[in-house]
């Protein structure tokens, strides 16, 4: 997901595009997926917001989902730019159109560290389960030792920006995981998260 305004970040560039340690933020996400063992495909979700980043998508050789992802690996599609649910729920109106039981993994752009390896074992426990969508739970300890915010959370336990479902708009059963990566609860969203960003980087290359 590669559409929000990004306006915490106070920054000219939008948020995907946004450069960390010499290198965008959607490059992070991306290189991750590519290095992932279980994604056959990545779909990129752009918005009027981040025009800019749909065109570096473009010139990165993505190409725009029209009615299916037999030809290629490497898409964008156009979501309104409203909100985050209503994008989601827009997305999966299209791809349901399309098939109703594709496995979406949905990844957001402005989390850099989710790693392939985070990325496969999130799918693996999935894949031995059986429900339809699955959740990643971070406790809010592991925000709390890297002073790093959070705007909800309920009984200690922050939602992460990594979620598994099919690609069918409707209610899904849900099972719920706990994990206490770091990686997974960190987004940068403001100037502020730049240099927590830069702790956490030391400490994932120790």
């Amino acid at each position: 997901m590669a559409g929000g305004k990004g306006t915490r970040l106070k920054s000219e560039s939008e948020k995907p595009l946004y450069k960390f340690n010499n290198k965008f933020l959607i490059d992070y996400v991306l290189d991750n997926m590519y290095q992932s063992k279980l994604i056959a495909k990545v779909l990129v979700i752009v918005s009027p917001h981040t025009q800019n980043t749909k065109d570096y998508l473009i010139e990165s050789d993505f190409i725009e989902l029209r009615d299916s992802f037999d030809t290629y690996d490497k898409y964008f599609l156009d979501s309104p730019g409203k909100d985050y649910l209503s994008d989601l729920s827009y997305v999966l109106d299209i791809l349901q159109e399309i098939s109703k039981d594709n496995t979406l993994l949905m990844l957001n752009s402005d989390l850099p560290f989710v790693s392939s390896n985070i990325i496969d074992n999130v799918l693996e426990i999935y894949l031995n389960q059986d429900k339809s969508a699955l959740s990643v739970l971070i406790p809010t300890k592991v925000y709390d030792k890297y002073n790093v915010s959070y705007e909800y959370e309920f009984n200690g336990l922050v939602p992460s920006g990594l979620n598994i479902l099919k690609s069918n708009n409707s209610i899904q059963d849900e099972t719920n995981i706990v994990m206490e990566n770091i990686e997974l609860a960190f987004n940068l969203n403001s100037i502020d998260d730049i240099s927590i960003a830069y702790n956490i980087l030391d400490s994932i290359e120790k």
